[in-house]
């Protein structure tokens, strides 16, 4: 399916949209007497200073998990050479571009949900979130984009490990299997 069959392009007054969060997070940051710098200007910097946010429960008025979704979209669309791209529904994406061989489409707001209702919310969701699409952007993407998404994966911490004990467990011999119980 190619992209104009689901989506399309935001305008620049959609765009500001994703600049206003990003303003909504760095004048936020920039009250608290931050502990590192974070510009909000869509480097990996921004997701940490989300996560610290988060773990500090410092308030952000306006702010939550739409804004910041609009923030780590940013961070994987500059560092995986993606497009914003708005479904004919009204979800934001970050995709690869429609002469891409190997596309893929991003929902920074579901994915942070998942993340959210699977029980992690809180410390470290960002960066959960960010290091996963980074991963799922590896699986696809060649050259210049790779290499953005995989300094995303630099510092990989608990996203890497998960990944690399769920690869020891799938190299190991599968357990016997038991019968299957039969319902009536």
């Amino acid at each position: 399916m190619t992209r104009n069959e689901w989506g399309f392009s935001p305008t620049p007054d959609q765009l500001a949209a994703v600049m206003a969060a990003a303003r909504l997070y760095r004048d936020r940051w920039a009250s608290i007497r931050p502990p590192f710098p974070a510009a909000f200007d869509g480097s990996l910097a921004d997701v940490r200073a989300l996560d610290y946010l988060g773990y500090e429960s410092i308030d952000v008025p306006g702010g939550g998990i739409e804004p910041a979704a609009m923030v780590c979209g940013e961070v994987l669309r500059r560092a995986a050479d993606l497009e914003w791209v708005i479904s004919y529904r009204g979800d934001w994406f970050v995709a690869s571009g429609d002469e891409a061989l190997r596309a893929i489409a991003i929902c920074p707001l579901a994915r942070l949900h998942e993340i959210e209702c699977g029980g992690r919310p809180g410390a470290g969701m960002y960066t959960w979130f960010i290091q996963k699409a980074a991963f799922d952007c590896l699986l696809l993407l060649e050259g210049e984009e790779e290499r953005g998404a995989r300094e995303l994966l630099e510092d990989g911490g608990d996203y890497l490990e998960s990944v690399e004990r769920t690869l020891e467990r799938l190299r190991r011999p599968s357990p016997p299997s038991r019968p299957k119980k039969r319902h009536r």
